[in-house]
């Protein structure tokens, strides 16, 4: 939920408009936002207080950000893969500068994340620390 806030407040407040340049990366797919952007772009032509810093359609925003694939469901990745562009969906285990800069859009520095391998099973094991002896008892 929290995800599809926060990008509507950015499609709405018109940042997105006045910062063309901007990069965004968007978890979880986004949130909600891209399956119900049809409510976004309704408000939108409806109301003319959803309009007053939103120059252009919500749903024409959703090609701007990077979107992880985490979601979950596959009818929700199509989803999101139709709203927003195959070009910006990724694994959610890689870095932007993996995907390659997209139309316009300057290549990130850095290579991708570097994963640390999981500790093998002997490192995984931890001994239980010694428990002291209690003296013994002379009756």
């Amino acid at each position: 939920m929290e995800h599809a806030v926060a990008l509507s407040h950015l499609i709405f407040s018109g940042v997105l408009f006045r910062h063309p340049g901007l990069t965004l990366i968007a978890a979880h797919g986004g949130g909600y936002l891209p399956t119900h952007i049809g409510r976004a772009d309704h408000a939108w032509r409806a109301r003319t207080d959803a309009a007053a810093d939103c120059a252009h359609a919500p749903s024409s925003y959703l090609r701007r950000p990077y979107f992880d694939s985490l979601a979950h469901d596959p009818h929700v990745l199509r989803e999101l893969v139709r709203v927003a562009g195959a070009a910006g969906c990724s694994s959610a285990r890689t870095s932007p500068s993996t995907w390659g800069p997209g139309p316009g859009r300057r290549p990130a520095r850095g290579g991708p994340v570097r994963h640390r391998p999981p500790p093998s099973p002997r490192r995984q094991r931890r001994r239980a620390p010694h428990a002291p002896t209690a003296p013994a008892v002379q009756p």
